[in-house]
């Protein structure tokens, strides 16, 4: 009996000391990963640093203190380039539980420059605190809390109410949750108060970004209406050596401006991307400060991935998009797809398919607006609602099964493939690698939304061809491009467009229209007023009120300065009212919007004709007829503008444009 009390006591105490052993050993282990993170370097693109560690290691226990750093890295914004440095005090015990090897708690007071801005926020220097644990899997996770954030400052006020969260990390997976339950801000006339805040994230691949990550609010309630059920959902996930894409923003419901409505949602999706070219893509991005400075391995890198990732092929769109309420539904899909380039370079002209729908049912759409739609060719009428499609591939253009000649899809593609081809062969100094595009006749891009009997109703116009009395040539005569001069202002642009257009270089035209892109734009705009005052600004021409159509629309350019549409209602309602030189200024400045856009290169020739500028008018006139979508519909246009204006120089540019569209439709049959 002695013999089998001691035999179990001696296993119990090699028991007892192999716990404890192991507990040694797991604080042996956390020293060690903390001296290692010490010191060690921030990537480029920012980071957490851990500097001036104090630890204090006891037979089962450990405390000490660091300050730890958070950097932003190199690509990070001016004004938003300073780390936040906070101190942390810790203590860990690390006596081993069946569920765990070490249990932790924290607290994290800001330092220095960062105490100030915490102080301003928080209203005190009360310390950030968290407990948490590092499993025996060697799964690491904490619980986090933060106090009531307040800040009032110039007529501006955000308050969010305590909230708590938790981040565990395990290997290359990466899971984080936060809840808050009430952000409000004021300023500017304008309140928010969102409701029941949630984070959830949960990454397999931190460094992939495989997994889901969603975002939500119960609760959001505007100056204009109110929110319910708001939600973005993003998952990414592997399929053997391709990766997929999802994003779902979606709005349970949503009332206001009188507008009510429920599930709406709309899916955003890439796929079949190849995997290993975007985890490239991603350490040089991470590695470079966002591509802004690349070694030339790095830049070789960079350029084969993208290579790579175009010449396997993907695809992208928006595969869902759906509402309804009780006046109809809306449902709709826009896909592209890049098939597998064959030779293994990519050309976007070859690879290229494309198509889309769009189905409103009920009485969503206006009756007027709806015809219009209707006679525009934008859409085929389904009962009292309408819908619109088209397909894309191999050169064929079908819209609402009526086939286009797709001439300017190449074309816009060719550019495409230019440009990426200077992006990409810039990352390195190797020769370039992306297929040539091919050529492609000069053809109507797809029409431009606009404003009703303005230039939206415009006739998608554009062209002046050999007619006898066209001081240019049909684009089919046309000339090949002789100089690909830049031209670096609006006002230089444009002079080069008209240029064009009167040697009929419709390829020259595409070229300036490529610099007109690469422009900067204005900064987007308070998009919910533009269009109230946009929509009041057409209902005053409508009732020939010009003067008061152009007092609203000059405030919708105000309120969004990167709206084109605006731009050309303004343009439009300018030269209604007789300020030609003013509508001049509007619609070229509405050019480095979108150069493209015959709602533009209409009203902008009248203006010219108004002010005197004949031949220009006709220039203008020309560049917009090939950008037409419909040339039928153009003419139609230009044949009732000729029979309806009482102005004499807008009578006579519409009868000179009469034959010019009328020989150039005959040549081009």
């Amino acid at each position: 009996m002695n013999k089998i009390v001691g035999v179990s006591m001696g296993v119990l105490g090699l028991a007892v000391a192999g716990w404890l052993g192991g507990s040694m050993v797991a604080g042996q282990r956390a020293e060690a990963a903390l001296q290692a993170l010490k010191g060690a370097p921030a990537g480029a693109n920012g980071g957490l640093r851990i500097t001036q560690l104090q630890h204090e290691r006891g037979w089962f226990g450990a405390k000490g203190q660091a300050e730890v750093r958070f950097e932003p890295g190199c690509s990070a914004e001016p004004g938003a380039d300073e780390a936040l440095t906070v101190r942390v005090d810790y203590t860990m015990s690390h006596l081993l539980l069946p569920n765990s090897l070490t249990r932790f708690d924290w607290q994290a007071t800001p330092m220095a420059g960062t105490a100030e801005a915490f102080k301003a926020m928080f209203g005190s220097l009360s310390p950030l605190a968290g407990q948490g644990a590092v499993a025996i899997t060697g799964a690491v996770r904490t619980e986090m809390s933060l106090p009531e954030l307040s800040v009032r400052r110039a007529g501006e006020a955000l308050q969010v109410a305590p909230s708590k969260g938790f981040l565990s990390v395990h290997g290359e997976a990466l899971a984080f949750g936060w809840k808050v339950d009430r952000l409000v801000t004021r300023g500017r006339g304008e309140a928010m108060e969102v409701k029941d805040i949630a984070i959830d994230v949960d990454l397999r691949n931190r460094h992939l970004g495989t997994g889901t990550v969603r975002i939500g609010a119960e609760h959001v309630s505007l100056g204009v209406g109110t929110l319910e059920g708001v939600s973005l959902r993003s998952e990414a996930s592997e399929k053997g050596d391709r990766l997929d894409l999802t994003v779902t923003p979606a709005i349970r419901r949503l009332k206001a401006n009188g507008v009510d409505m429920s599930d709406l949602s709309l899916e955003l999706a890439i796929k079949d991307m190849d995997t290993r070219s975007v985890e490239t893509l991603g350490k040089v991005f991470e590695a470079s400060c966002g591509m802004q400075a690349m070694t030339a391995e790095e830049g070789k890198k960079a350029r084969d991935a993208a290579v790579r990732l175009l010449a396997r092929g993907l695809s992208l769109g928006v595969p869902k998009i759906s509402a309804k309420s009780a006046d109809g539904t809306v449902t709709g899909q826009l896909l592209v797809a890049l098939a597998e380039a064959k030779d293994g370079k990519p050309s976007l002209a070859t690879q290229l398919k494309s198509n889309g729908r769009l189905e409103v049912t009920g009485t969503l759409v206006p009756a007027d607006r709806r015809d219009m739609a209707v006679r525009m060719g934008f859409a085929v009428a389904k009962g009292t609602g309408l819908t619109a499609a088209f397909d894309y591939a191999d050169g064929l253009l079908k819209v609402n099964d009526r086939t286009h000649d797709a001439g300017a899809v190449l074309t816009g593609l060719k550019a495409a493939d230019e440009q990426l081809q200077t992006l990409v062969a810039g990352w390195s100094q190797s020769a370039p690698v992306l297929a040539k595009a091919p050529q492609a006749a000069p053809v109507e891009a797809p029409p431009a939304e606009g404003a009703a009997t303005a230039p939206a109703a415009a006739p998608q116009a554009a062209a002046e061809t050999a007619a006898a009395t066209a001081p240019v040539a049909a684009p089919a005569a046309a000339s090949p491009t002789t100089s690909a001069a830049e031209c670096t202002t609006t006002a230089t642009c444009v002079e080069h467009t008209l240029a064009a257009a009167r040697k009929a270089d419709i390829e020259r035209i595409r070229q300036v229209a490529g610099q007109f892109d690469g422009m900067p734009k204005p900064d987007q705009g308070n998009r919910p007023v533009s269009r109230q005052l946009n929509s009041a600004g057409i209902d005053a021409l409508k009732r020939d009120d010009f003067a008061g159509a152009v007092a609203k629309l000059r405030q919708a350019m105000a309120e969004n300065p990167r709206d084109v549409e605006i731009a050309g209602n303004l343009g439009f309602a300018l030269v209604k009212a007789g300020q030609a030189a003013d509508a001049v200024a509007v619609l070229q400045s509405a050019l480095v919007l979108d150069p493209r856009r015959t709602s533009t290169w209409t009203p902008l020739a009248e203006a010219y004709a108004l002010a005197g500028r004949t031949d220009d008018a006709k220039a203008a006139m020309w560049v917009s007829f090939q950008w037409s979508a419909n040339r039928d519909k153009s003419l139609a246009y230009y044949q009732d503008r000729a029979v309806r204006e009482t102005r004499a120089p807008l009578q006579a540019l519409y009868a000179h444009m009469i034959g010019v569209a009328q020989v150039q439709m005959a040549q081009a049959n």
